[in-house]
């Protein structure tokens, strides 16, 4: 029973670590008016995982905003550079309590 404690707390550590990458990446991006609705609901989706200490979700979910890189969103979207924008405020402020909340939840167990 101890060794599935430390398998969950080494992948809600890594899982967690991987979430704070992408959206300190998210926050430096430029992306179509479009792409900033599909990284809101990502970020939203890390949001919930985060008060469900699910390491799983945190994972799917930090995939679901790094799909909306700007390679990938310009290569999808066909738009380039000229129709990207900073992150709006709304949701340059979601990231940041986002990466606020993870960076408290550095000991949080899954399952607690």
């Amino acid at each position: 029973m101890g060794d599935d404690a430390e398998i969950g707390n080494e992948a809600w550590g890594e899982a967690r670590e991987d979430a704070l990458e992408a959206l300190r990446h998210a926050l430096m991006w430029e992306l179509p008016e479009p792409s900033w609705h599909e990284v809101a609901s990502a970020v939203s989706e890390m949001a919930l995982a985060i008060v469900a200490g699910s390491a799983d979700l945190l994972s799917r979910s930090t995939g679901s905003l790094e799909l909306c890189s700007p390679l990938r969103t310009q290569t999808r979207a066909g738009e380039g550079k000229d129709s990207s924008k900073p992150a709006p405020k709304p949701v340059q402020e979601q990231i940041a309590v986002t990466i606020k909340d993870l960076t408290r939840a550095g000991d949080l167990k899954p399952g607690r």
